[in-house]
């Protein structure tokens, strides 16, 4: 079975607020099947080595990276660090500033296998499906990747009107309650 990691990148500045955007997809893949963890690497020595053995506790992980541009080179410190200790990973990555720039990324930052682009919880989930199930990833909406050198662009995938499909969360959901004042 592949581990799910949900990661945001190392800020100096701890953050006691929770990664909504990872949360909101962190049940998303819960309410499907699926066992995620978020893991916010502000809480984490700035030489990554305790989130870089967490992700290794699987050969295989699907990690997805959210990253705005203020993070970027943090971001890309961290994917290039999980290439290369867990070659095998999935990395996928999105957040505002991969979605603006996902052809930017693909062409300058080869460790990357997938960029969401837009909303993620629908998307990722469908990502892990592909996984799971071992099918092409040719049909998803709202990604980017490379194929056979190229770099792909899938339709947009339009925004989910129906909010009722994913879960309201408070403190009490969230991972370790302790760090957050919420």
């Amino acid at each position: 079975m592949y581990r799910i990691y949900l990661v945001s990148p190392y800020t100096k500045v701890k953050s006691f607020s929770p990664h909504y955007s990872l949360e909101y997809i962190r049940f998303y893949l819960l309410d499907h099947g699926y066992d995620a963890e978020t893991i916010d690497c502000s809480h984490y020595d700035s030489g990554l080595e305790g989130v870089i053995a967490k992700l290794k506790e699987d050969e295989k992980p699907i990690i997805g990276i959210t990253a705005y541009t203020r993070e970027r080179f943090a971001a890309y410190d961290l994917i290039k660090k999980i290439r290369n200790d867990i070659p095998d990973s999935l990395i996928v990555v999105g957040g505002r500033h991969f979605t603006c720039l996902a052809e930017e990324a693909l062409k300058n930052l080869p460790e990357i296998d997938i960029v969401v682009r837009g909303e993620g919880e629908i998307t990722f989930k469908e990502i892990c499906d592909s996984v799971y199930n071992k099918i092409s990833i040719n049909k998803i909406s709202g990604i980017s990747f490379r194929k056979e050198g190229a770099i792909i662009h899938n339709p947009e995938r339009p925004l989910e009107h129906n909010l009722d499909l994913f879960r309201c969360f408070d403190k009490d959901h969230l991972p370790d309650p302790r760090k957050y004042s919420i």
